[in-house]
């Protein structure tokens, strides 16, 4: 037993050593050849920038002239590192904020699961921030909320999609004036309604979604409150005040607007 653990040890003295040893020739040999370098910017490289017109001074003329080449080829030199160092940096910048807004997404995105409101409602605002700082993640948060929307409050296949909407839910009591979404609901339709306005590939996917009840009132925004670009085929939008939401190319295809308020509404 004791001559294992002697063994172990010089074996892990060794292996230190060695580490070392690999150290020290790597910082040599690192040093040889950013010697080697200078040497050959200050040599032939400086005499090759000079020309001939160096060559056919003398004395101190030529001295002079070798040195000016010489300082400014080296002055060079170090712009072109310290533009290679910015560089590196503002690229791992970029990566470490993409690495950062990844992560934010991802927690968002778990915490729309959550059985509490309030973390709903926090994850709801969280990626609206990601929505307005990144327009690369732009298509993938609006699907996100839209989403959530939709799967919180479909109301299943409609049995005749040919119906009117008063034929759909003649059965069903209108919902009472003063009646409003649930908060993390109307939260996430507040998110698109505010989102930037950029190039969308596909409309904003809520057909068949319960949003009776639902508020967009232009002056409870900064800017008029946008709808616009969705699919509220088949959606339930009675009571809904929707005074001054811009609709532009949004398909209301059999949508239930009973007492919707919707003056100057721009379609």
């Amino acid at each position: 037993m004791e001559l294992r653990r002697r063994a172990a040890d010089m074996w892990a003295t060794g292996v230190r050593w060695s580490r070392k040893q690999r150290w020290a020739v790597a910082f040599f040999g690192a040093s040889l050849l950013i010697l080697g370098v200078i040497l050959i910017i200050l040599g032939p490289v400086s005499w090759f920038v000079a020309g001939r017109t160096v060559e056919r001074l003398s004395g101190k003329d030529r001295a002079d002239a070798i040195n000016t080449v010489r300082q400014t080829l080296l002055a060079a030199i170090a712009g072109a590192t310290v533009f290679a160092s910015l560089a590196y940096t503002a690229r791992t910048y970029l990566l470490s904020r993409r690495g950062q807004v990844t992560e934010r997404f991802r927690t968002a995105v778990e915490n729309l699961a959550s059985d509490k409101l309030e973390v709903r409602l926090g994850s709801i605002y969280s990626l609206e921030h990601l929505l307005a700082e990144s327009a690369v993640d732009h298509v993938a948060v609006v699907k996100v909320l839209a989403g959530f929307v939709r799967n919180s409050t479909h109301r299943g296949a409609i049995r005749d999609p040919a119906a009117l909407p008063e034929e759909r839910n003649g059965l069903q009591t209108a919902p009472d004036w003063g009646v409003e979404l649930s908060a993390d609901i109307q939260a996430a339709m507040e998110a698109l309604a505010r989102r930037p306005k950029r190039q969308e590939p596909r409309r904003v996917e809520l057909r068949h979604a319960n949003l009776a009840g639902l508020s967009l009132r232009h002056f409870e925004f900064e800017s008029p409150p946008r709808l616009e670009w969705i699919f509220l085929t088949s959606a339930d939008l009675r009571r809904a005040d929707l005074r001054g939401v811009h609709m532009k190319r949004t398909i209301l295809n059999n949508a239930d607007m009973c007492y919707a308020w919707h003056r100057r509404c721009a379609m």
